[in-house]
């Protein structure tokens, strides 16, 4: 079975659809080959559609990664981790011991509306970042 050659319009679907490691690796591989049988310019074609989606999914990652620092969700609410702070962090911030965080959150001293238990990070508790004294 013969193999057919790389066109620069294969390549550049190609490079459009990369979205994975895996899928570079192919991409790598059909560069090679297509490098091997292509025009100058068709390679600098290739060389800046690829240089480009690789910014365009760089930039999603950075912004992914941005969103993913300022919030957390939970059951479709979203929370800012500018406004809750992990038991620990809140004690220190406040200068109380943990356990009596965890006791204020066991009487109701903190309301149930200011803890949030993250499931989805071992059920760790976040306290709503306000005084409770």
């Amino acid at each position: 079975m013969t193999a057919h050659p790389v066109t620069i319009d294969n390549l550049l679907n190609r490079i459009g659809g990369l979205n994975t490691a895996a899928d570079s690796e192919s991409i790598r591989q059909a560069m090679s080959e297509f490098g091997q049988q292509a025009t100058a310019d068709e390679r600098e074609t290739a060389k800046k559609a690829l240089s480009k989606r690789l910014n365009e999914l760089a930039d999603a990652g950075e912004q992914a990664l941005q969103e993913t620092d300022a919030f957390l969700q939970q059951n479709g609410i979203r929370y800012s981790l500018d406004e809750w702070l992990t038991v620990a962090n809140y004690a220190r911030k406040y200068a109380v011991d943990t356990q009596l965080v965890s006791n204020w959150i066991r009487r109701g001293v903190v309301p149930a509306t200011c803890v949030v238990e993250l499931n989805a990070l071992n059920n760790i508790r976040v306290v709503k970042d306000q005084s409770y004294r």
